[in-house]
């Protein structure tokens, strides 16, 4: 749940109504192996101008709209998965398509995060500005994507919305962007709301976790695990406090500041800073 600058003024708004984009052949369905080194940064573009830290990290979560097609690209041809991060269940400041919603669209503020606010996933224009971003996923060449923030439901009594958000607003949402995903070659998976993963767990390939071990929730996806499909972890603090968040074997688990930034250490002692710009 992270409110970003906009740096990428190049967002093509039509896409959901523009051409066609080809599926592609497969789609990348990721293993429930256990530690794997992954990375994610969100609040600022990785550089590829510098050597890849961590190389050892075969998955990458990045911002949709702050990270450029020839970096993915770039890190395809270095065999590396990328995952492409966008909020589809809050506004985020600054994102170029909100343009398209109406008052109605939005709901209460985030508390944490000045000026975003819950989005209502029963809207057809919410859902036409987050097709859109599906597209542009696919147009940069990510292999899946990771929308955050569909839980509404359980954060300012169902959004701020009368009626609130329930969670089967949030089912169907996911449900139907994992279709879309699907229809261009990409993976989906699900950030958080834990309370809709059995109802979902069929429509996506991974799910994104934050804080699971610090609230002592990571249990619930002994199941999806359990089924062949992995959970990117992460918790917040630092180097010192890994030993306790590393105490779950079957997680995928990296240790981040809340920034999201370039830092990361891994359960194997491991600890690298990515190079951004």
């Amino acid at each position: 749940m992270r409110a970003y600058s906009f740096i990428n003024t190049l967002l093509t708004i039509g896409l959901a109504s523009g051409a066609a984009l080809e599926k592609r052949a497969t789609k990348w369905q990721p293993s429930a192996a256990a530690n794997e080194k992954w990375q994610i940064i969100l609040s600022s573009t990785l550089s590829m101008g510098a050597p890849l830290s961590p190389n050892a990290a075969t998955v990458w979560d990045l911002d949709l709209f702050e990270t450029d097609a020839s970096t993915i690209a770039s890190l395809k041809a270095r065999g590396k998965t990328v995952m492409c991060y966008f909020s589809s269940g809050t506004s985020e400041a600054n994102r170029p398509d909100l343009n398209r919603l109406s008052s109605y669209d939005y709901g209460a503020g985030l508390p944490d995060w000045p000026g975003e606010r819950w989005l209502d996933l029963r809207s057809e224009r919410v859902w036409s500005v987050m097709l859109g971003r599906i597209q542009l996923a696919a147009q940069k060449g990510c292999d899946a994507i990771d929308p955050d923030n569909i839980d509404g439901y359980s954060n300012e009594s169902g959004g701020g919305f009368s009626p609130p958000l329930s969670t089967s607003d949030s089912i169907r949402f996911l449900n139907r962007m994992a279709s879309a995903a699907d229809s261009l070659g990409m993976s989906i998976g699900l950030k958080n709301a834990m309370d809709i993963l059995d109802s979902v767990a069929d429509n996506i390939q991974f799910a994104v976790n934050e804080e699971c071990i610090a609230i002592g929730e990571c249990d619930v996806y002994n199941k999806f695990i359990g089924s062949g499909k992995p959970v990117y972890h992460i918790e917040y603090g630092s180097a010192y406090e890994a030993s306790r968040f590393c105490s779950n074997g079957y997680l995928n688990t990296v240790v981040k500041r809340l920034s999201l930034d370039g830092w990361v250490h891994y359960c194997d002692g491991s600890e690298y800073t990515s190079t951004t710009g």
